[in-house]
Order: structure tokens, then sequence, then C-alpha cells
């Protein structure tokens, strides 16, 4: 005679009962300890606005809630049901082959995304400005061309030169010999969806006279923006200034290891080939460990460092470019604080109107990058530690035209 099951139930069915409740703990937990100040320690900012990202994780909130109660009030009974009418072998068969379909399932999923190549890996060559591959940075602007860029009525001219840099106009050719302003940073130094004249380094030009040389390109984080500037600054023989972005909005793109990347060390690393399917969930779920993003800040101050040490070998005033459109949040003032305070490097914080914003893509319209430029120039005039005023040069560089 078989001996009574503990409880009336198999240890195969208490087994998967206490999994599905354990689970079921995890959703409701999540849903409802995740609030804000969860949000600022788990979420880096990026060039959405705050709202949204609040808005996602209300909803993600949500389901949280509605999948934990699922679990415990709707499957779980079901489940009872159906280990108490099966023998221990049907269930461990059906829940093997259930198993084998969840597996085959994600492994047809890898594959298709793999085969449509998505996410890419930072750059898309189908998107202006058009970028192509580079083993060191992990993209460049196509070199030599003339893009178009069509934007809500305005057709945006993006005139690329030989070495791949942004220019005024097709005929523009760069001075290596001229002294000149280098612009670092992604999309929002590149004057994305703007023209010439309205982004930031067109704006010192005029303001200044002196030649701008924009370094920019789409997607970059700030280890590829150093790598960049590294690479470029042994090319021009007088640099007068060199201006890097920062925004708290581009420490998350630091985090993805699809591209080349600097470590903790300053190290260069190859791009990984992460599975697809993570980064899925990353961009479903962009939540991190406070460790890893206190790892990263950690780092990112690093990379600034060296830039402006890197400055500094040639003499060279270094500026650290921070738009921030007001009001500006906790969690965005926080990193800004980890990544610069103390570190002694010349910065400047430049508010911008939440109205200053290229609705719906959010980067900075004119507005903003006016504001940025004359920003800039004051800082040439007036901070103490800029030995050389461009300003200053500018009857010498007339002189010499």
């Amino acid at each position: 005679m078989t001996p009574p099951r503990p409880f009336g139930r198999s240890p195969i069915a208490l087994m998967l009962e206490i999994l599905i409740i354990f689970a079921a703990l995890l959703l409701l937990a999540f849903a409802i300890l995740a609030d804000h100040a969860w949000l600022d320690s788990h979420m880096l900012p990026d060039i959405m606005m705050r709202h949204w990202h609040t808005t996602w994780l209300n909803i993600e909130r949500g389901l949280a809630l509605s999948a934990g109660l699922t679990l415990v009030f709707i499957l779980r009974p079901r489940l009872v049901r159906w280990t108490a009418t099966s023998s221990s072998r049907s269930v461990l068969r059906d829940l093997f082959l259930g198993t084998v379909a969840f597996g085959l399932a994600l492994g047809v999923a890898e594959t298709a995304m793999r085969w449509l190549n998505w996410p890419y890996s930072g750059w898309d060559s189908g998107q202006e400005p058009w970028r192509r591959a580079n083993r060191f940075l992990g993209w460049e602007n196509v070199p030599f061309r003339e893009g178009i860029d069509a934007f809500k009525g305005r057709m945006i001219r993006y005139d690329i030169d030989r070495s791949g840099h942004r220019v005024a106009k097709p005929t523009s050719v760069l001075d290596p010999a001229r002294p000149s302003i280098l612009f670092v940073g992604e999309s929002v130094m590149f004057g994305y969806r703007l023209e010439w004249p309205e982004t930031v380094p067109g704006r010192v030009e005029a303001m200044t006279g002196v030649q701008s040389v924009n370094l920019a390109v789409n997607g970059y984080g700030i280890d590829q923006d150093y790598l960049h500037l590294a690479a470029e600054l042994p090319k021009f023989r007088r640099p007068l200034a060199i201006v890097m972005l920062f925004s708290p909005a581009m420490v998350e793109r630091e985090l993805r290891a699809n591209r080349p990347h600097l470590g903790a060390a300053l190290h260069w690393h190859p791009p990984e080939e992460p599975w697809r399917l993570v980064q899925l969930m990353k961009i479903v779920f962009p939540f991190h460990l406070s460790s890893t993003i206190a790892d990263r800040l950690h780092t990112s101050r690093s990379v600034l460092i060296a830039a402006d040490r890197l400055a500094k070998s040639r003499n060279i005033p270094f500026l650290v470019l921070i738009p921030v459109f007001v009001p500006e949040s906790a969690a965005e003032r926080r990193i800004r604080d980890a990544v610069l305070a103390g570190s002694g490097i010349h910065s400047v914080v430049v508010p911008l109107d939440p109205a200053w914003r290229l609705f719906p893509d959010q980067h900075p319209d004119r507005r903003g990058d006016e504001a940025m430029a004359r920003a800039i120039v004051n800082q040439f005039r007036h901070a103490q530690g800029f030995r050389t005023d461009p300003t200053a040069a500018l009857s010498g560089v007339r002189a010499a035209r």
C-alpha cells in the first residue's frame, strides 16, 4: 500500500507551488517598493524627460502587481488541480516538454533578432548623419559627403569633410595650422537636426572668429569621446581650447558593452557580443544595480580627468560643457557631482528652458545651442583658469588670413 503523501500533495506539486509563490512575492515586492526614490537609485537618466521614466516605471509596477496576483489567485489553483489529477511521471514529462518548447522559442527569437541585426551596435548607416564601423572607436562619421535630414519641413544639411568632421559647407577645409577650438561630444555637440550656423561650434566660430573643429559623433559615450580626442588632437598645431560635452544622459550608453569601451583602469576593451534577448530585456527593464552605476560613474570621472590631463600636457585650456534642462532632477545632480565634484576640472553648467527642445527627439534646439555657445565664450573671456582667450587671438587670426 502506497503511504499517504504529506498534506496530500506530491513533492513535485509542492516544489512547483513554492516556486510560483516565490515568483509572485518578487513581483509584488517590486510593485510595492519600486517607488521614485528606487528609480533614481537604479535607473540612469537619458535624453528623454523624467516624467517618461516615471510613467514607464508606474506601468511596469502595475504589470508586476497584476502578474503577481494572477500567479497567486489563478495559476496556483489550476496548478494544484493539475498535479492532483496527474501522476508524477506525467507531470515531469509535461514540465520537460514545456521547458524544451520554451528553450526552442528563445532560440528562434534570438536567431531572428541576430538575422535582423537588432538592436544595432550604436550606429546605423541608413540614418543621417551616416556612420560606418570603426574597429577602435566603434563607429565614425562617413567622410566627404553631404547628408540631408528632413525634419519638420526643414532640410537640414550635414557637410562632412574628408576626416569625418562636420564643417560649414562642402568646400570648407579645416586648416590644422590655424588657431582652433576643438569640440568633443555626441549628437548635441554635433548639432543634430540643426544647420551649421545654429550649432554650438558654428555659433562660437561666428562669435570669436576662431576656427571651430567639430569632433562630435552621434551616439558616442564619454570614453569614446576621449579616445577620439586623443587620436585627433595631435593633428592640430595651435589648439586654443578644448570643449567637451558631458551630460548625465551619456552615462547610460556607457554601460553598453556592445561597443569598444574603456574599463575602470581606462584599458581599451573590444565590443562584446551580448545576447539580443538580453539587450531587449535591458530596453524593457532598463534598471541597474547601484554598484554597477557607481562603478561606471567612477570610470566616467576617470575619463574626464584623463582628458583634462591630455589637454594640460599640451598647455591647452579644457572646459566641460554641461547642458541642463531645468529643473534639474536630484538624480541628474547626483550624477554630475559624482563625476565632477572635486575633480579640479573646469566646467560650466548651462541651464536650458525645457521648451528649447526639438520635439519629439528631445535634443536642444537653436535657442539651446545659442545659450551653450554664449556660455562657452563667456568662460573664455572671464573664467579663471583659462590662460588663453580665443577672442584675444582674433586680431592675429585675421591678420594671418
